[in-house]
């Protein structure tokens, strides 16, 4: 048997996020393969002004919408109280800090623009072969 055909493409698997009491995040598994996709499908071209030659750049924001798409899948347990823990946040029109937050593609991606802490461990643990294993 070839080791491509053991190789795992995809894998879905649930994290707990440290210190926030069940908030826990539905993560996908980016394989190098993957990351390189994402990478390529955030390229864009400019043109140098110095040498008029066209170079490849990569549009930041593209890459960290394609690449929470991927990382993301869903939460639980995200309660409104967290976020002060995670991003500066105005809690005030908030009426149940214990209710959850429900997860939408929206939320996560601004979660990962802005919560550093968020997106460390969020990077950590989509590379982490241990994340992954059953």
């Amino acid at each position: 048997m070839a080791l491509k055909d053991l190789k795992v493409v995809t894998k879905v698997t649930e994290a707990e996020f440290p210190g926030l009491p069940d908030f826990k995040i539905r993560i996908g598994a980016i394989s190098r393969e993957m990351s390189r996709k994402l990478r390529e499908q955030s390229e864009i071209n400019k043109v140098d002004p110095k040498t008029r030659q066209i170079i490849k750049e990569i549009d930041e924001d593209k890459f960290v919408k394609l690449f929470t798409r991927e990382a993301i899948k869903g939460w639980s347990g995200l309660k409104y109280k967290y976020l002060q823990e995670l991003m500066l946040v105005d809690l005030s029109s908030v009426e149940d800090l214990e209710e959850e937050l429900p997860y939408s593609e929206e939320d996560a991606l601004e979660l990962v623009k802005e919560s550093a802490t968020f997106d460390s461990w969020l990077n950590e643990v989509v590379f982490s072969l241990d994340t992954f294993r059953s």
